[in-house]
């Protein structure tokens, strides 16, 4: 049974000319994003598990330490590897298995307060969508994760048990959260409750998730 994008991956993985006609990592790519395109044009459910495959740009961005991912993962491989797709494939494959291996070594959390939300919903938000309505119409709580790898931060931010958001900071900003902090304090305004959250960290962010 298919449950994740990765289940995906392995199936393909074991016999790639039969489900995608050849060994080529741009074909590979192609059936990934027909994949994820159908899911979520017909609103089937795809419980992708973790990490995020979207994080998988940044991650392939990483490893070959290019300054940005907005090429796209099987470009920086395929570049990396002198357009050579059968290769890239194989490349793309070994990627895969190490890129599951990332996890949250530290996650905060914090509660929104009511002048919090006030502020994200007033003037004062400077972060908005294009016709000026707030980002988040139900927000409750904020996160904080750091990744293992040196892989870098993202934050979340969940609404009526639901996340609302989870972007990732790259790897460059590493050293500091500062980033984060800045960018939540311009949606929410002084954010001053934060723990440590305690206990297994995966767990905790597949809730989340």
């Amino acid at each position: 049974m298919l449950t994740t994008i990765y289940d995906l991956i392995e199936l393909i993985r074991a016999r790639p000319a039969m489900y995608i006609g050849n060994r080529r990592l741009s074909t590979m790519k192609s059936f990934l994003d027909g994949y994820l395109f159908a899911t979520c044009t017909h609103h089937i459910k795809n419980e992708e598990g973790f990490p995020p495959f979207l994080y998988f740009h940044e991650w392939a961005r990483c490893k070959y330490r290019w300054r940005e991912s907005t090429s796209g993962w099987a470009n920086i491989i395929l570049t990396e590897t002198n357009h050579d797709e059968e290769i890239a494939l194989q490349i793309f494959f070994e990627m895969i298995d190490e890129f599951k291996t990332l996890h949250p070594i530290r996650i905060e959390k914090a509660k929104l307060t009511t002048q919090n939300l006030a502020f994200h919903h007033s003037d004062q938000c400077r972060i908005r969508y294009d016709t000026g309505k707030p980002i988040y119409d139900h927000a409750d709580e904020v996160f904080i994760v750091k990744f293992s790898h040196e892989f870098g931060y993202a934050y979340a931010v969940t609404g009526q048990a639901q996340v609302q958001n989870l972007d990732i900071i790259p790897p460059r900003s590493l050293k500091s959260k500062k980033p984060i902090q800045e960018k939540l304090t311009r949606l929410f305004g002084p954010i001053n409750s934060w723990e440590v959250v305690k206990g297994d960290l995966n767990k905790v962010l597949e809730h989340i998730l």
